[in-house]
């Protein structure tokens, strides 16, 4: 009486696990070798060999088509870097005002006709930076053929009387501005014995102190403006209020 419940001879059951080579290389041989003529007889159908034949082709053509398209990007670069296709033809200067674009541009220092691509904006933005009022420049390629400088100026805090010249700082306290041309309602210091040299630190000094001051009205529900600031010593200030009023300031 047969046994129904095994079902019939070689067939796996789940939880079967796959049989294994065993660790023989002649065994191992053999099962490549049934392999490779298994592969031969599939190859030998006509139908395989025609499919074959197509994936061929077909991954030839992506193949050519993508050495065409990276043949085309190289060219059009080098078009474009060396040619004047893509040049400079204008500067545009933004934040200062009109009568220092002039400069700005001369600072620059970019010929036209110079590919857009040459041009080093790193090294622009340097030979700019060095004028006294610019704090921040960015150098944008704006295609087909301007180079735009963007700047932002240094905002005045601080005029300070110095050998009889007065002396415009700004907030980090880089003196940069020695034309005499005084905005209205700047906050002037008086700073005895103070060289050029250390005006700087006292600049920043004094800028720290009246928006310490500034902040303390303000939370107190007002706001009293600091208008002059002059040193009595090495480390105290006097420090004058809009209603007249004078902090002492410091040890």
């Amino acid at each position: 009486m047969s046994d129904l419940g095994r079902g019939s001879a070689g067939a796996r059951r789940p939880g079967d696990v796959e049989p294994t080579l065993p660790d023989d290389p002649q065994a191992r041989a053999d099962a490549a070798a049934v392999r490779s003529s298994s592969q031969r007889v599939r190859l030998s159908d006509p139908a395989v060999r025609a499919e074959v034949r197509r994936k061929k082709r077909r991954n030839n053509r992506i193949a050519g088509a993508a050495a065409i398209v990276a043949v085309i990007a190289v060219l059009g670069y080098l078009a474009v870097y060396f040619l004047p296709v893509l040049a400079v033809r204008s500067v545009e200067v933004t934040g200062v005002p009109d009568e220092q674009q002039a400069e700005v541009i001369e600072q620059a220092s970019v010929s036209n006709g110079t590919p857009l691509l040459q041009v080093d904006s790193r090294n622009v933005a340097q030979r700019v930076s060095v004028i006294p009022n610019v704090s921040e420049v960015r150098v944008v390629r704006d295609y087909p053929s301007t180079l735009r400088i963007e700047i932002i100026e240094r905002e005045p805090a601080v005029v300070v009387e110095i050998d009889g010249s007065p002396h415009i700082f700004d907030r980090e306290g880089v003196d940069y501005d020695q034309s005499g041309n005084v905005p209205e309602g700047l906050l002037r210091a008086e700073l005895s014995d103070v060289s050029l040299e250390l005006a700087p630190q006292a600049v920043q000094d004094i800028v720290e102190i009246t928006e310490t001051l500034r902040s303390a009205t303000a939370n107190a529900g007002a706001e009293q403006i600091a208008t002059s600031v002059s040193s009595r010593s090495p480390q105290g200030y006097e420090v004058t209020l809009a209603d007249g009023r004078v902090i002492e300031w410091g040890s």
